[in-house]
């Protein structure tokens, strides 16, 4: 059900009133690489409801990243024309009707497309978005089961479709990719091989380590364990470390790498490319390994294998290939339903790896190399590991057997209490197991508490086993203990 509004909704509509009316379509990209990469799937949208409509309109994307995005140019043949920021006056000086949708959070220059202030503050001429604001919607499909569309690719096609009224997506969520590989490939990627000296049978890795945003980084000792443990595992392996474009961080990544090359012989390369060759080299890996940034996201909407190292709402920030190796925060953060963690934008003026929380250092760097490495030897099918827990949250988990065993040797409550103390985490669960029981489980404090409380006679040992037996046992025999001692 694409009209979940009402008739009038559709009538009155600005964006369809826009889309009518409009000689050409204007949509306006993000500075930032990764915001603009997440944004593509309006293109999809748009085309798909002009083709849908019968209607022969042009689309003109205006972008900073020229290079990066000339693909769509051919992906959308005839439809779609690249814009470079700097020549919106040029390319925008003849007078038409333009609805524009601006995804650019600070862009206020309309004058440049011929908009006057009044038209740039109506709805029916520019819709501007801030896509992370856009509703994620659920869809209710049959009773017990409901699809989400959570990351923004999914939210800005599926709420583009509500908008309009009209289905335009097959599957949204089932997208493999939505920037496509270039007519370039071919002979571009021929060159760079033989550019970088990478054999045919070689496995690519490419690694982009730099961010606009230092605790988002990995750092460099930290990617040195990880390309040890690449070429561990892959002997054949040819990794392409991309240098950033900042002289400082260019410099820093690739002393490590220098060195490692040195002491290790092993093949890898820097290299230096422009965004224009993006495409190609995404193309060519086999795996792309890159904090939460742009370049990430734009080998994961090209449907690559692209593990990424999250320190925001993982799930929000995702592209279809798109792998999410989470540092704890980002759980937080999604779970909070924040976004981003701000406080690594907020606070990092020095560039460093870290930032304060609440008197403890976060970063990405606190994510295990090891972590990494599992999930680069995980096919992407798969998930890529499981879920990097805080101490404080992990799970003290026993059988009936075990729970026994564990506290065999206990003797008095005081030894049971400190037993419990040192379990790892802040909860414990016992599985009964049998047909009809169900597993218990509970923080460790509340544990505590009914202990004192049984020890104290608040609870009674009726009570107590029809709640946990196997602890109900347990509690028996030290309260009998304890009576023995007494005569």
């Amino acid at each position: 059900m694409e009209k979940v509004f009402g008739k009038e909704f559709y009538e009155s509509s600005p964006l369809l009133k826009g889309l009518k009316r409009a000689e050409e379509i204007v949509v306006i990209l993000d500075e930032p690489i990764g915001d603009s990469v997440v944004s593509v799937p309006i293109l999809h949208a748009i085309t798909r409801w002009l083709k849908a409509n019968g209607k022969d309109k042009p689309i003109k994307l205006v972008t900073k990243h020229t290079g990066l995005f000339a693909s769509l140019e051919e992906q959308f043949p005839g439809m779609v024309q690249i814009v470079p920021r700097k020549e919106m006056g040029l390319a925008f000086s003849t007078p038409k009707e333009r609805f524009v949708i601006n995804t650019d959070k600070i862009f206020q220059e309309y004058n440049l497309l011929g908009l006057n202030q009044d038209a740039a503050e109506d709805p029916s001429r520019v819709l501007s978005v801030d896509w992370a604001s856009w509703q994620k919607e659920v869809y209710p499909e049959r009773e017990g089961r409901s699809i989400k569309y959570d990351p923004i690719p999914a939210r800005i096609a599926r709420n583009f479709e509500i908008m309009t009224g009209q289905r335009l997506f097959a599957d949204i969520n089932g997208t493999k990719s939505y920037i496509e590989r270039s007519s370039k490939f071919d002979q571009e990627s021929q060159e760079l091989r033989t550019k970088y000296g990478i054999a045919p049978d070689a496995e690519i890795f490419v690694i982009s380590a730099g961010s606009g945003v230092t605790p988002k980084e990995y750092e460099p000792q930290k990617w040195r364990a990880v390309l040890k443990g690449i070429f561990e595992k892959s002997p054949n392996a040819h990794v392409l470390f991309w240098d950033d474009p900042n002289p400082k961080k260019r410099d820093t990544y690739g002393k490590m790498v220098d060195e490692f090359k040195a002491s290790t012989g092993n093949k890898i390369s820097r290299i230096g490319e422009g965004l224009d060759k993006a495409n190609t080299i995404m193309g060519m890996a086999d795996k792309v390994l890159t904090p939460d940034t742009g370049l990430g996201h734009y080998a994961g909407a090209m449907g690559k294998d692209a593990l990424m190292l999250y320190l925001v709402d993982p799930v929000l920030w995702s592209t279809p290939g798109a792998r999410r190796i989470n540092h704890q925060k980002a759980y937080e953060m999604y779970r909070l339903g924040e976004g981003v963690y701000r406080r690594a934008w907020d606070r990092d003026r020095s560039g460093q790896y870290y930032v304060e929380d609440n008197g403890v250092l976060v970063g990405a760097s606190d994510i295990d190399p090891q972590v990494i490495i599992k999930a680069l030897e995980t096919p992407s099918r798969e998930k890529p590991s499981p879920k990097p827990r805080n101490p404080d949250e992990r799970m003290a988990t026993f059988t009936v057997e075990k729970f026994m065993d564990h506290f065999d040797k206990v003797t008095t409550f005081e030894e049971a209490i400190d037993k419990i103390k040192n379990l790892p985490g802040k909860m414990v669960t016992i599985k009964e197991g049998g047909k009809g029981k169900k597993d218990v489980t509970m923080s460790k404090d509340a544990l505590l508490a009914r202990i004192k409380k049984f020890q104290e006679g608040g609870l009674d040992r009726a009570s107590k086993a029809s709640a946990i037996p196997p602890l109900a046992k347990l509690l028996a025999r030290l309260k009998s203990n304890e009576a023995g001692k007494r005569k």
